[in-house]
């Protein structure tokens, strides 16, 4: 049964660092939770690190994408119950490089797994995607750029001004289902 007028701690647990579209889901989440006073949203590296912060108590709700390719194990870990589901478009993705440094025409991206079908999408005519590393988030893929570890990342609009890279190709958001998961108190339902 899952309750959530019992959860006493406040806070939402989600996917960082900051320019991630989890951020922006969480920010949208807290101002629906109480116009009041926002509820705090705090950033980890790994959707399981926050899932970590929400079984320890730090936190009382876990924000997951839709879109991440474990988020089976939230559904499935009996320490946790779906609260609720909403839908929030993401950020403008994109691919963006450093303006100080010319591209190659064969370039290594980064991005996180889930949205790297949009890479095919979105690279501009003349260039070609070599390589494709994964990152734990689209904003750690524009941090990997700033760095010069990659050429592109394929990121928010929020990471990317926060890097100070510039995209190269169109943009487009995803609307996307959000999940939201608090401590369970129990299984219901169970067959015997």
């Amino acid at each position: 049964v899952i309750r959530p007028s019992a959860i006493t701690v406040n806070g939402i647990a989600t996917l960082g660092p900051p320019g991630t579209s989890s951020e922006a889901a969480g920010r949208y989440l807290s101002d629906v939770l109480d116009k009041s006073e926002p509820t705090p949203v705090t950033l980890f590296d790994t959707y399981e690190d926050a899932a970590a912060a929400v079984i320890a108590g730090s936190a009382g709700r876990l924000l997951v994408a839709n879109a991440y390719h474990a988020i089976s194990t939230f559904y499935m870990d009996p320490r946790f119950g779906l609260e609720q589901a909403f839908v929030f478009d993401t950020a403008h993705y994109g691919l963006a490089a450093r303006p100080d440094e010319p591209l190659p025409l064969n370039v290594r991206a980064v991005t996180h797994p889930a949205p790297r079908d949009l890479i095919g999408q979105l690279v501009p005519a003349g260039y070609r995607i070599g390589a494709v590393e994964t990152v734990t988030s689209t904003s750690a893929a524009a941090a990997q750029v700033r760095k010069g570890r990659a050429d592109v990342a394929l990121t928010t609009s929020t990471a990317r001004r926060i890097y100070g890279l510039e995209f190269i190709s169109p943009t487009r958001c995803i609307r996307m289902l959000w999940s939201v998961f608090v401590p369970s108190l129990g299984l219901t339902g169970a067959v015997r």
